[in-house]
């Protein structure tokens, strides 16, 4: 999967466009899928945007001694939860 963000208009419109595409098509389980592809999107769009969950992100790449995987997988679950029921398809 490949993401591609357009900060252009983020000054002046406040907002940033993004771009997403499936490389691969899914064989035999080796690739994502649309819809998984979706929720990933949405899950580091939400880990990028929000304080809450960037504080997991920064502390894997700044202090991996403190990282907390289970904290942040729990986490990514009920984002997916909310991303699931909130993103069109």
């Amino acid at each position: 999967m490949s993401l591609i963000y357009y900060s252009e208009l983020a000054e002046s419109k406040g907002v940033v466009l993004c771009r997403g595409d499936v490389l691969a098509r899914p064989t035999a389980g080796e690739a994502l899928t649309c819809g998984e592809a979706r929720r990933l999107m949405a899950l580091v769009l939400a880990y990028y945007t929000r304080p809450e969950c960037y504080r997991h992100v920064h502390a894997m790449n700044h202090s991996p001694h403190t990282f907390l995987f289970d904290q942040m997988a729990q986490q990514a679950l009920a984002l997916e939860t909310v991303a699931t029921t909130t993103t069109p398809h």
